[in-house]
């Protein structure tokens, strides 16, 4: 059975009328949404992150001298000149090695690989001179004597180097003699020999200058 419900005439009128007022109700509300201020909240940034660096351990400054050796007190004057161009490269050169030994032990086999002809490379390295921890010694000593032959264009040289070091944390003291044959090549200055000797500082808790416990002398083949 079909059943249809017709309204009457009037009840349709007010239905449309309501259907058109709530249209425009809701068009004024999509402009009055629209005109609204925007803002845009942003996430709370994170908080910057500080790289806090330890303290590094004072070092004594380096005391380098270089001169030339001569029979007769006189170099002729373009191997004085000669002399004169290779004191600064010798002086970064001592630099750089025993920076590397006491200082910046990370840097060492890059420093040795550079700066040492190979034989005496692999020697120096079996000599286990040096501080071999970065950030746990500090240099109350740091002096070198380099010796440049001059004759024939400043080509040879010996360097004498003596380091005194301390791990403070530790109490321990550290006496290092060095002495390093240099040549100059092609490419530059390389160590070709050394005499590492190496131990605790003499005067310390026994009393004896001699060698001690731990004591290390090292010799690499002159060539």
């Amino acid at each position: 059975m079909a059943v249809s419900t017709v309204l009457p005439e009037q009840t349709r009128i007010w239905l449309t009328v309501a259907a058109v007022v709530a249209l425009f109700v809701a068009i004024g509300a999509v402009f009055v949404i629209r005109d609204l201020p925007h803002r845009t909240v942003q996430p709370p940034a994170e908080a910057p992150v500080v790289q806090v660096q330890e303290r590094a351990l004072p070092q004594a400054a380096w005391k380098i001298t270089t001169f030339a050796p001569s029979t007769d007190g006189k170099l002729a004057p373009p191997d004085a000149r000669a002399v004169d161009r290779q004191r600064a490269p010798l002086g970064r050169l001592v630099r750089r090695v025993f920076d590397a030994l006491f200082v910046h032990t990370e840097q060492l086999d890059a420093t040795i690989a550079e700066d040492f002809a190979p034989a005496a490379a692999a020697a120096f390295k079996r000599s286990g001179a040096g501080a071999h921890v970065t950030g746990v010694t500090t240099t109350t000593v740091r002096r070198a004597r380099i010796g440049i032959q001059g004759a024939g264009g400043a080509r040879s040289a010996v360097a004498e180097v003596s380091i005194r070091a301390k791990a403070p944390a530790r109490g321990a003291s550290t006496l290092h003699r060095s002495t390093l044959w240099l040549a100059r090549g092609d490419t530059g200055w390389q160590v070709v020999a050394f005499e590492v000797d190496q131990g605790p500082l003499p005067g310390r808790k026994d009393g004896r200058a001699g060698p001690r416990r731990g004591h290390k002398q090292s010799k690499g083949e002159r060539r």
